[in-house]
């Protein structure tokens, strides 16, 4: 029901650095990337038991959202998704749109509850008359870096550093399973989170070599300038090949920032893997046009 097609783009030399980027499409948009690997072993484990449906949590605009109530809808699997943000139950936005479309039932908590989430009493109250399956937000668990780590293939390990962008950090700890041993794994931090960073560090294989890159969060998780946004149109234009400004805007924005400033280190071979996240594309224009922002084009 859900098929991968993998496409490498050489975007040719940046100074002296040669740059591909790996994109893996989904024929459905909102599993293209690393969405279809977090959420691959966690529905193996789904249908091993006999749950009732999936629940995961997610804010206004989660691409993790999205990707889990697109996968349930493909299988005919009930979806429950706990939405970051109790205004948002009068609200809506191309995502909560998109979950709606595809079944997912909503609902929505206050800001304080969802921070406690399983602790908070309406989740509780919520689960305890449901048998359903549970995935974390941003599917890093174990089955979602074991998804994970398949996205390095054979071919890229030819490559001298392997990039991608960093959230919860599951997808950055699944392909250092799989890279080989005289590879660099570099991850640009999306988060102002200092918790990623400890999470990383003590989850991650002490021979693997990595860096963990912190200066191009652009104020932390959703945030941006208009550089950034005119910097990732200017990419597309060039390169046809759109980014998100979560996260892959921001991957290509300090590598080629890192590259141009003499500031690269990590070989002369990149290879970027390109993590998806489209569908927030129009959520982001959504609403810049409410406050009379750039667009991404």
């Amino acid at each position: 029901m859900v098929s991968l097609l993998t496409q490498y783009a050489f975007l040719g030399k940046v100074k002296d650095v040669n740059i591909t980027i790996k994109r893996e499409i989904a024929s459905d948009l909102y599993l293209t990337g690393n969405k279809y690997r977090k959420l691959k072993h966690n529905l193996i484990e789904f249908y091993k038991n006999r749950y009732d449906g999936i629940v995961t949590f997610g804010g206004p605009f989660s691409n993790h959202l999205a990707a889990t109530s697109s996968l349930c809808e493909h299988f005919g699997i009930k979806s429950f998704g706990f939405v970051r943000g109790q205004e948002m139950n009068t609200k809506s936005n191309p995502t909560i749109q998109h979950c709606i479309n595809t079944g997912m039932h909503l609902e929505y908590l206050k800001r304080e509850d969802y921070k406690l989430k399983f602790f908070s009493k309406k989740v509780q109250k919520f689960l305890s008359k449901r048998n359903l399956y549970y995935v974390p937000e941003g599917g890093s668990n174990d089955f979602g870096i074991k998804g994970s780590s398949e996205i390095v293939g054979s071919f890229d390990l030819k490559f001298d550093a392997i990039c991608l962008a960093v959230g919860t950090g599951g997808t950055m700890l699944g392909a250092s399973r799989s890279i080989s041993n005289d590879q660099k794994l570099i991850g640009f931090l999306s988060v102002n989170d200092k918790s990623r960073s400890n999470y990383i560090s003590n989850s991650i294989d002490s021979s693997i070599d990595y860096t963990l890159i912190t200066e191009f969060t652009f104020g932390g998780f959703g945030k941006f300038n208009n550089e950034l946004i005119l910097f990732m149109n200017s990419f597309k234009k060039k390169y046809k090949i759109p980014l998100d400004p979560i996260y892959t805007g921001k991957v290509l924005f300090g590598i080629f920032t890192l590259i141009n400033n003499h500031n690269w280190s990590w070989g002369k071979n990149i290879l970027i893997i390109h993590t998806g996240g489209l569908q927030g594309i129009d959520g982001f224009n959504f609403l810049q046009k409410k406050k009379g922002g750039l667009l991404l084009k």
